[in-house]
């Protein structure tokens, strides 16, 4: 049985394929944005400071979060296993085209999870 666990709030379906007993998956929500903790609005978040596109990485506060580098390839995938990947967010200044700005434009590729044994 496949699920679109998203429920139309992707333009891409996200399937869910029961392998095993053809039942819904566990109940959850689907959210399509960030949610926090009361506590985390007291301290509002710092973006960079990069108010355009970053031509020069060395001097990119965006790209200097994540060690030197932007963390994704040219297909906005990450290419680099990081214990940790600082992306830009809706309180930075950069443009929505910058390279650090992924998750904010919406899946982009197909994938699935499926319940096994």
């Amino acid at each position: 049985m496949e699920y679109d666990v998203s429920k139309g709030k992707e333009n891409i379906s996200i399937l869910s394929i029961d392998a095993m007993d053809d039942g819904d998956p566990p109940p959850f929500t689907y959210i399509t944005n960030m949610k926090y903790l009361d506590l985390y609005y007291i301290i509002r978040p710092q973006g960079c400071c990069c108010t355009r596109i970053c031509s020069n990485i060395e001097q990119c506060s965006c790209a200097s979060k994540n060690g030197g580098e932007f963390p994704f390839n040219p297909r906005s995938s990450i290419f680099k296993a990081k214990f940790f990947v600082h992306e830009c967010g809706p309180y930075y200044e950069c443009p929505p085209s910058c390279k650090n700005r992924v998750s904010q434009h919406g899946l982009m590729y197909h994938f699935e999870f499926s319940k096994t044994k």
